[in-house]
């Protein structure tokens, strides 16, 4: 998505609101299951784009981070270069790719594979968040509440699962990684923010060992945020003990409640 596609998208939400007169209050859970960017994009089935930051239901904005970003924009022409896989560098990208097998010396076609058949509830489009070790290549938020200057926005919960790159290291390993051992974990932490102040913060872990085995999670699984309050942004943060795993993750049907006074 180009940097105007995002514009027009923040300019209808605040003609939207500029157009009621006196008072108004709505109240509302909204879903974000990204399937509509399938229509929106024309994305094929098994692809993968990378588009700059996108909009999903109008209220929720997906952040990323491009290589080649600021010189891409420049350019009349230059929407489907930011679009073309190696210059993603980290946060939110948008993907259809699924990859099942999770067996010694299988090589994953892509990073951005779910370790499924589908997204949550067998929907086509899904996000993929890659959390780059040099952080000047992250997004510095994540999930924006676009109409955060006239409204509050509680986030509900999500489905996460993992990529199948990761699912592949965790369980077999590889030529140069050991796979997961006792003591070895994955955690995934949402953190809201207000302002510039956190106002809570969930965790759920994508794998983990433990005296009683490895856990790991192998299929589209519920990540509550209740515990959460408001957030104007929403932030990841991937953790491991160890430092040879890739930071990614596959998230879906991102829910939330909504209140807007005007």
């Amino acid at each position: 998505m180009t940097r105007k596609h995002v514009f027009s998208a923040l300019v209808l939400l605040t003609v939207l609101t500029g157009c009621l007169k006196g008072s108004y209050e709505m109240s509302d859970y909204i879903g974000s299951d990204l399937d509509a960017l399938d229509r929106l994009y024309i994305i094929e089935r098994d692809s993968v784009y990378n588009i700059l930051p996108f909009v999903d239901r109008g209220y929720i904005g997906y952040n990323n981070r491009h290589r080649d970003y600021d010189a891409a924009v420049d350019g009349e022409d230059a929407s489907e270069d930011i679009r073309q896989y190696g210059t993603f560098t980290g946060g939110f990208s948008v993907s259809m790719k699924c990859d099942t097998i999770v067996k010694p010396g299988h090589v994953t076609r892509s990073p951005f594979c779910v370790a499924d058949s589908t997204g949550n509830g067998r929907s086509k489009v899904f996000a993929v968040y890659y959390q780059n070790p040099d952080d000047s290549k992250n997004p510095e938020h994540d999930l924006v509440y676009l109409a955060g200057g006239i409204g509050s926005c509680t986030p509900a919960g999500c489905f996460v699962q993992n990529t199948n790159l990761v699912a592949n290291i965790i369980v077999n390993g590889t030529e140069d990684i050991p796979p997961f051992a006792q003591g070895d974990y994955l955690k995934l932490t949402a953190t809201a923010i207000v302002g510039d102040a956190v106002s809570g913060t969930a965790e759920i872990y994508l794998a983990n060992y433990t005296e009683k085995g490895l856990s790991i999670l192998d299929k589209w699984t519920e990540f509550p945020l209740t515990e959460i309050r408001d957030m104007d942004y929403l932030d990841f943060t991937l953790t491991s003990n160890r430092t040879d795993i890739p930071l990614w993750f596959c998230m879906d049907d991102f829910t939330a409640k909504i209140f807007i006074k005007q």
